[in-house]
C-alpha cells in the first residue's frame, strides 16, 4: 500500500504514530492520543501543529494511494474518550 508506505517513510508521522488502516468506507487515518501531544494541559487538548500535521499526512496518504482524483473535503471526526484530569 503506497500510503502507508509514504507514511512510514517520513519521520513525523512515524513519532505521532499515525497509522492507516482499511475502513469500510475507504482508508482511515488515525492518530492515537499520546500525552506528549497535549498542547495546553489546562484543558488538556492536542497542539494545533499536531492537528494541522495531522491534516497534512492524511492528504499526502490519499494522493500515494491514489484516491484522491480532485479536491474534496477531508473528513476529521475525533472519536470521544472519557474526559481524564489535567495533570501540573
Amino acid at each position: 500500500m503506497r500510503g502507508r508506505l509514504a507514511l512510514e517513510r517520513i519521520p513525523y508521522a512515524r513519532f505521532l504514530d499515525v497509522a492507516l488502516e482499511d475502513g469500510d468506507a475507504g482508508p482511515v487515518c488515525r492518530l492515537p492520543f499520546h500525552d506528549d501531544l497535549v498542547g495546553n494541559a489546562a484543558l488538556p487538548a492536542i497542539h494545533g501543529g499536531v492537528v494541522g500535521a495531522f491534516l497534512e499526512l492524511t492528504a499526502l496518504a490519499a494522493m500515494r494511494r491514489g484516491r484522491w482524483t480532485s479536491p474534496s473535503t477531508i473528513c476529521a471526526r475525533p472519536e470521544p474518550s472519557p474526559p481524564t484530569p489535567a495533570r501540573r
